[in-house]
């Protein structure tokens, strides 16, 4: 329900003052799953060693701080959050 949905996301988002600009891991190695979906093959150049494409790409990750146990929310298992309200990895691109 709305209502459950309401309480989970001010558990964890307010409740915990979770922070959205800090690593789930302040020690050791948090994995991060990256996955590439090429959407469209633009264009290929052998000979100018070019190509050019149209994709998207995926993260994961799991932050502990933002389980929770579904039986306290109405069996709410899951939510979607906005990439704004959690952490998120730094990602640099090079062309």
């Amino acid at each position: 329900s709305q209502a459950n949905f309401d309480d989970l996301r001010r558990e964890l988002l307010r409740n915990r003052n979770y922070d959205s600009g800090s690593p789930p891991y302040h020690e050791g190695v948090l994995q991060v799953e990256f996955e590439l979906v090429l959407t469209t093959l633009i264009e290929v150049s052998t000979a100018a060693e070019f190509i050019e494409f149209e994709s998207w790409w995926r993260l994961y990750w799991k932050d502990p701080r933002l389980s929770w146990n579904p039986d306290e929310f109405g069996g709410l298992s899951q939510m979607v959050l906005s990439h704004t309200e959690v952490w998120t990895p730094d990602v640099v691109y090079f062309e």
